[in-house]
């Protein structure tokens, strides 16, 4: 049976220690990945902007496994209030296809993350250029080419939105978003 992804809702704020409790608790060998991606933005304080650590899909941890069923009863042992999406009766259903692609996608961009040596399951920051029509092009990061995927930008936050499903859910997406000067 081949691996897929499955995603386990949990309290918001949780999501690293559940991991824990997880990799504690549930035996080896059910699952070869979990985890819950980061993002790296950049925020003021004050009149310094630093590099922030926050959670990309806060509530949300993601496992790898070829054995879904096992895995719930296993992740029964865990203390903390998990619930895995995609149950229907004694089936689970993993990310579909498109949601998988995009998930192997951010997890490429993370792992291509130079700005960023805290975590494989980190997105790195992307670049943009305004011009003089106001128009943002992105020139680095993991944005970059998908322009037309960017749904809002958020110049104050410095924060870039696009639109993807999760579970077959439409969602928005925050990444962090950073402007050069034009050259």
């Amino acid at each position: 049976m081949s691996e897929h992804y499955y995603v386990i809702q949990v309290s918001a704020g949780s999501e690293s220690l559940t991991e824990e409790y997880i990799e504690k608790m549930v035996s080896e060998g059910i699952y070869s990945e979990i985890f819950h991606p980061m993002r790296l933005v950049r925020k003021k304080f004050g009149d310094v902007w630093k590099d922030v650590h926050q959670k990309l899909l806060p509530g949300y941890v993601f496992v790898r496994t070829s054995n879904p069923e096992e895995f719930f009863t296993e992740l029964k042992k865990v203390p903390k209030m998990t619930k895995m999406l995609g149950k229907e009766d004694d089936f689970f259903f993993p990310l579909n296809e498109e949601e998988e692609e995009w998930l192997t996608w951010l997890l490429g961009k993370c792992a291509e993350s130079e700005d960023n040596p805290y975590t494989a399951y980190e997105v790195g920051l992307s670049y943009a250029e305004i011009d003089e029509n106001d128009k943002i092009k992105i020139v680095a990061g993991p944005l970059m080419g998908l322009e037309g995927e960017i749904k809002r930008i958020k110049k104050h936050k410095r924060l870039a939105e696009i639109e993807t499903t999760l579970m077959g859910n439409k969602i928005r997406v925050s990444m962090g978003l950073e402007f050069v000067k034009k050259q």
